[in-house]
């Protein structure tokens, strides 16, 4: 296993030259996914050192059971690997994303790390040969494992904290774009913040004033069902009780599952990767307003049986297959 250490011990140190040079160089586009990967490369050979070193007896000194052992190796390489990735993927911002964090290790941590661990790791390994006093190799990995296990934390508090103020930040532009809008010129905005699943504040404010066009809100709807907006259309009729007669909005709405499977198809043909939730949230919204509006003597049965076939075009990527099941359950249900 000595030898096996000294074998990780050189890719290390090899590790840390290429980090170093990744990070001397300007900045492109797709440095974060370099920096994972490569990070990603560095972490079993850092493993492989240190349970080398383990399986030695050098970390007996704990007193845990050996797996135990190779279990707080393990921890302990993979807070130092995502110290050295972050530095890596964030040095052309400097760390400025998480100041607390990772701005004290960028971009240093990136190549000082893996090189560090591999003199500890060399010394440690060989200590019985170069007679190196085990005690101060045990500090100084304790000591950078600590500072890496902070580094996490913290990194995951920002992270948090950033997502959190993304959100907010979201909520106060969606909010004051609702504020702004025109019940009559900005009709079909104000439905797309109609959703059950935007914030409670923004939907109260964009139901109100959806509202306020009283008489006009039928002829409203009815142009955005047959309309490129018609998305916005059915995801109101999805999530809400038109105010007054839903019998003129039933064709409309049948129209609207028409243009969902064109606008689909359409997708499909020009090999737009689309994201599951993407799909799912349109079979949700095709299924739920043709249930609500078969009631009102209109036959949605073709419409959606052309949206389900929609799903048989050529397509690029994997297709939910929840959604396609429920569309075809549907159907199944309806043709009986």
């Amino acid at each position: 296993m000595i030898f096996f250490g000294n074998i990780c011990v050189g890719l290390l140190c090899l590790g840390a030259l290429v980090m170093l040079r990744f990070v001397s160089n300007s900045v492109a586009q797709y440095d974060y996914i370099a920096a994972i990967l490569f990070s990603l490369f560095l972490l079993p050979v850092l493993f492989g050192l240190f349970a080398a070193i383990t399986w030695n007896g050098k970390m007996d000194f704990l007193g845990w059971p050996r797996l135990l052992q190779y279990g707080g190796a393990a921890i302990a390489c993979l807070s130092l690997t995502v110290l050295m990735g972050v530095s890596a993927a964030v040095h052309g911002s400097g760390g400025r994303e998480f100041p607390w964090a990772i701005r004290p290790f960028c971009p240093w941590a990136a190549y000082l790390v893996p090189l560090g661990m591999a003199l500890i790791g060399f010394f440690w390994l060989n200590s019985g040969r170069f007679a190196f006093p085990e005690f101060l190799l045990r500090a100084a990995f304790g000591i950078v494992t600590a500072i890496a296990l902070f580094s996490n934390v913290t990194l995951a508090v920002e992270i948090r904290r950033n997502l959190q103020r993304q959100a907010e930040e979201q909520t106060r532009e969606d909010l004051l774009i609702v504020q702004q809008a025109d019940p009559e010129k900005d009709f079909s905005r104000l439905l797309h913040y109609s959703s059950r699943f935007e914030r409670p504040a923004t939907r109260q404010l964009a139901l109100q004033k959806i509202l306020v066009t009283g008489p006009r809100f039928n002829a409203l709807l009815t142009e955005c069902l047959r309309a490129p907006v018609f998305q916005e259309g059915l995801t109101y009729l999805r999530d809400n009780d038109p105010p007054g007669d839903a019998v003129p909005l039933a064709e409309p709405a049948r129209d609207a599952v028409v243009l969902s499977a064109e606008r689909l198809r359409g997708e499909f043909a020009s090999g737009r990767r689309l994201e599951d939730a993407e799909i799912e949230s349109g079979v949700d919204s095709v299924l739920t307003v043709a249930d609500k509006f078969s009631k009102q003597g209109v036959d949605f049965l073709p419409a959606v049986r052309g949206y389900r076939a929609a799903f048989d075009t050529p397509k690029y990527g994997k297709l939910p297959t929840a959604s396609v099941k429920r569309l075809d359950a549907w159907i199944a249900a309806k043709s009986k």
